[in-house]
Formats: structure tokens, sequence, C-alpha cells
């Protein structure tokens, strides 16, 4: 008998006793109710395919299971399940792509943003996890749901001590509806996407409602649920493997969703921390704001004066990179003692690659400073730096004006069309 022919002749036999128990009692327990649930589930599933726009498609496969979640009664009411898209936010000035579902402290709960139905934007440290729904496992369906999780996960609160039992950071739930895949190419897939992240970053769980689950396994055998147990191993000490459906899958879902929950810590926070978040680049996963107030993060350029045309002050991508690989393993200066011979526990980075002297580049006279200061931050790990503006100029470290770029790049193409034109 082959492994699937085996497992159905299981899930047929238990079907046979739930209905035979059917005639002396009416709640058999959770594995008999959720087998139920699951194919309700499915059904909804299978009705929604007339639906034909995508994006109204995605809508309410999502809403298939947020209705499931806040009926079914297995959440507590601490744990808010989202109503709508939310995106998270931390104070190091990143923020996650949209979330399917979220759930979030319901006594502690505080939105940073709210746009009617359509958007909420929530603070890090009062989120548990999230889940992303997805109708059906593909290649690029399973990429696009770890960059949403790790997205998320890449967010930091502002915490305390690790307990042993209890995970500081946020957890990520991937789920699937149906799949065409067997289970050895699913497999390899996971665990193929999974190496191209750092483990605190991968999702806890992946479930297909119909085919089974998968979790990650340590090599010595032990199963790995909550995010800090998970990112204390190496990458290649973990493996996701699959848990077939027994027709119970929608029980084991809902019973690793409440261990991830009640075995996550929030953390209260400070509205003050979220004032100004500053600006991220995404492709460096490195925020920075300027220390001396956003007022301070417009520039004039002199070619377009008669326009007042005004634009925010930005580092460039690479520079940025740059600039936090300089500075992060240097020492730390007492800025005041440098500028005015004050000791003071203002300590400080500066970005100083031909080592120079430092009086010359950061001040022109005792009244007058010669450098931009930022805080620097890349996943939690803050940095004030200096910037002086010998560096600025000579490396063009800010973006250029957005209207010259363009103007430039218009210029180009035309050259580019002239070329390509017929003489």
């Amino acid at each position: 008998m082959s492994n699937s022919n085996a497992l159905q002749f299981l899930v047929d036999k238990t079907e046979t006793v739930r209905t035979l128990k059917l005639k002396k009692t009416e709640f058999q327990g959770l594995g008999h109710e959720l087998s139920i649930s699951q194919k309700d589930l499915m059904n909804s599933y299978n009705r929604s395919k007339n639906i034909k726009h995508t994006r109204d498609l995605g809508t309410h496969r999502e809403e298939i299971l947020r209705k499931h979640l806040l009926n079914a009664g297995l959440v507590p009411p601490k744990f808010l399940i989202s109503e709508i898209s939310c995106r998270v936010a931390d104070t190091n000035g990143n923020y996650s792509r949209e979330l399917d579902i979220l759930f979030s402290n319901h006594e502690e709960r505080i939105l940073l943003m709210k746009r009617g139905n359509t958007l909420e934007v929530h603070p890090v440290e009062n989120t548990y996890g999230t889940i992303q729904v997805k109708s059906k496992v593909t290649q690029t369906e399973l990429e696009s749901a770890f960059e949403n999780i790790a997205s998320y996960k890449r967010l930091r609160k502002n915490r305390s001590e690790k307990e042993a039992n209890i995970s500081n950071e946020g957890f990520g739930i991937i789920f699937f509806y149906t799949t065409d895949l067997d289970n050895e190419k699913l497999t390899e897939c996971i665990n193929s996407l999974k190496n191209k992240y750092s483990l605190d970053l991968v999702p806890n769980a992946i479930f297909i409602l119909d085919h089974g689950h998968f979790i990650l396994q340590h090599k010595d055998s032990y199963n790995y649920f909550l995010t800090d147990h998970i990112s204390s191993c190496q990458n290649e000490e973990l493996t996701y493997f699959c848990n077939p459906n027994h027709d119970d899958h929608l029980f084991h879902f809902h019973s690793i969703l409440l261990y991830l929950l009640q075995n996550t810590r929030t953390f209260t926070f400070k509205l003050s921390d979220y004032y100004n978040l500053g600006n991220i680049d995404f492709n460096t996963n490195i925020s920075f704001k300027f220390m001396f107030g956003e007022h301070h993060e417009l520039m004039t350029c002199d070619k377009h004066k008669g326009d007042d045309y005004q634009y925010l002050k930005t580092i460039k991508s690479e520079n940025l990179e740059k600039i936090y690989n300089s500075v992060i393993n240097t020492l730390f200066y007492d800025e005041n003692f440098i500028l005015f011979n004050i000791h003071s526990d203002n300590l400080v980075k500066i970005y100083n690659p031909e080592k120079l002297e430092l009086d010359p580049i950061l001040k022109y006279d005792k009244n007058t400073m010669i450098y931009e200061k930022i805080i620097i931050n890349k996943l939690g790990n803050k940095i004030n730096v200096l910037l002086p503006w010998y560096y600025i100029l000579k490396e063009n470290l800010f973006e250029d004006c957005p209207r010259c770029q363009r103007n430039l790049t218009q210029k180009i193409n035309r050259q580019k069309t002239k070329l390509k034109s017929p003489s």
C-alpha cells in the first residue's frame, strides 16, 4: 500500500469512528469539530474560484480564514485579530509590508495611523505575530510570503531581558489552502528559501490546508517553534519537515498558533519613540534621521531658487551602507569635548575615512559647526554619527536635486533617440 493510500485509509477509518460516535454523543472533541471546519474552509475556498479580479480574490480568501479565527472561539480575546490590512513600524524607522492578519495585545492596543477601513499602522512592541494567507503554493507565492514574514520579523522591539521559554520577537505563519506540488518538491522549495534568510526572519510554521504543515526540526530531532529559539541556531542545524494532513490539520494550526501567542511577549512603549521615525532604506535595512529636527531635512537647489524649489535631504543607498560600515568598528568621541573642550556623555562616531585631523573638518570657528549629525540604525543598532561637510561634498553623500536628475535623464533619453534615428 502506498503512503498516500495508507494515509487515506487512516482518514477514512477515523471518519467512520466519528460518525458512529455521533449516535452517542454530540461533542467528541476538537479533533472532530475542526475536521468539520477544515472541510468548510476548503469548500469556501473552492466557491471563491468564481471571483475573477485577482485582488478581490486574495482579499476574499484572507477574509475566509479571518472569519474562521474570529468565530471559532479558539483565540482568547486578549489576542486581538486585525480586521483589515495592517503594517507594523518600529522606532528604528523600519516598517513591514502589508500584512494579511496581525495579532496584537487587545488591552494595550494603540494605532500609530488609521486610514478609514483600509489601513492601520501598529507599533511592533504591541504585536505577537502575523499570518500571510495565500491561495495555492507556487514558487512565486512562497517567495512573496517568505519576504512578507521577513519584513515583519526584521522589526525590533524596545525590550528588556529574555526569558527561557518566551520569545521577545514576534512570529510569522504562512497559510495556503492548496497545492499541486508533491511533498518532495515542496520540502525542497521551502528549505531552499529558508537558506536565503537569516533564521530570525523565516516563518515559524507553514500550513497547507489540504496537504500538511511544515515546522522546523533540529538535526537532533527537536522541534523549534519560537522565534528566539529558532534564531539561536545555525541555519544548517534546522530543516523544515512536513507533518501530513490526517484530516486534523486545522487542529494543529490552532494548537501551534495558540502556543506561539501564549509564549510571545509584548512590551509597553513611549509614544515619543514614534514621533519621527526618520528614513528607511529597504535595500540595506539601514535607517537614518537628522538630529537637528525635521526642519533640517529640507534642501534648496541653487538652479531652481526662482521656483523656491525645495526637496528632502536624503543619503544615497550605497553611501548609507558605506557610512555604516566605516563607523561601526571605530571609537566613540565625546562631541562636546571635541568642540568646546567640555566633558559630557554625548558620545558620537565620526565619519572620517581619510583619518584627517578633526578640528578643521568639524568646525569653521568656535561658533560655526560644519557637519551634519545623524542617527544611523541597522536592525536596532543605533549610532550617533557626525558627517563632516568636507565628505558630504567630496563624496556626494546626499541625493542630488530630483528635478535636476529628472531633467538629466530626459536629456540623455533625447540624445539616445537622436542616435537611433536614421540620418
